[in-house]
């Protein structure tokens, strides 16, 4: 999904786990940041169909050169920190808006659906 949403010349590399970079040469802001709910947009929408609950977002932080840092080291901490930013966001969000049971019996349809052992959910007020 990453290399589809890129441009030719852009460079996709997996950090580690479900983290990723993206070099984007030449990026302006106001496209970076469109380019984010675009991604955004999609994992919900693969969270929705998969899932049947709009829980699955995207956290993104982005830096720019020389603006925010003059060498990787330093682009990728500030691009991370605003990342987690982001993910505090989404979490807030979250717990605002989905009651815990829901995603717990959300998960455990997926996990019936795909023959694996399902998730027992979670009643409120326990």
């Amino acid at each position: 999904m990453l290399k589809q949403a890129c441009r030719t010349g852009d460079f996709v590399a997996r950090m580690g786990g479900d983290e990723f970079v993206l070099l984007l040469a030449g990026a302006e802001p106001d496209g970076v940041r469109e380019r984010i709910r675009e991604l955004d947009r999609m994992v919900a929408a693969v969270g929705t169909e998969v899932c049947g609950a709009r829980f699955l977002r995207l956290s993104a932080g982005a830096a720019f050169f020389p603006d925010d840092g003059r060498d990787p080291e330093e682009l990728l901490a500030i691009a991370d920190a605003r990342m987690y930013q982001m993910k505090r966001r989404h979490h807030g969000e979250a717990a605002s808006t989905l009651p815990l049971a829901r995603l717990a019996m959300a998960v455990g349809g997926v996990a019936e659906n795909r023959g694996e052992l399902p998730v027992n959910p979670v009643r409120e007020g326990c």
